[in-house]
């Protein structure tokens, strides 16, 4: 009977250690900035929104992804959005930290004034959001 016991904890651990559950997963994103051009912005014209971003996750067998919208402040319409898959942490023990930048193209207002963009950048791995940051630039 002992050695069925200790056969048995021994297996319950061994999965423990080996696969991480889906709800310990952690992580953090945080907007870092933007490539804003404020002083050379022209009306109504396309430009390139790149919105440097720091994140961190802990190991998951799930795919882990980003995701950045650009909008108007304020506003629910959204003028860009991007995202971009990082792949899995397979090390039961593995926390990554990725330092990327995703770009966005946008078209400046018809009238140039003050212009304020929000910028909403999310962490998912698989279905579960692990982390979400905003930002308001103003123009």
């Amino acid at each position: 009977m002992q050695k069925y016991t200790l056969s048995v904890l021994l297996s319950v651990l061994v999965l423990l250690v080996w696969m991480p559950a889906g709800y310990a997963v952690t992580g953090s994103i945080a907007i870092l900035g933007t490539n804003l051009p404020r002083d050379k912005l022209i009306a109504d014209r396309s430009f390139q929104l790149n919105v440097s971003l720091r994140i961190t996750c802990t190991s998951t067998t799930d795919n882990v992804l980003v995701r950045v919208d650009i909008s108007p402040h304020g506003s629910r319409e959204t003028l860009a959005s991007n995202s971009v898959g990082l792949g899995s942490i397979p090390d039961p023990w593995g926390r990554k930290t990725w330092n990327i930048t995703i770009t966005n193209n946008l078209r400046s207002p018809v009238t140039l004034g003050p212009w304020g963009l929000d910028v909403k950048a999310w962490l998912f791995a698989g279905v579960y959001t692990l982390g979400v940051d905003n930002q308001t630039y103003v123009v």
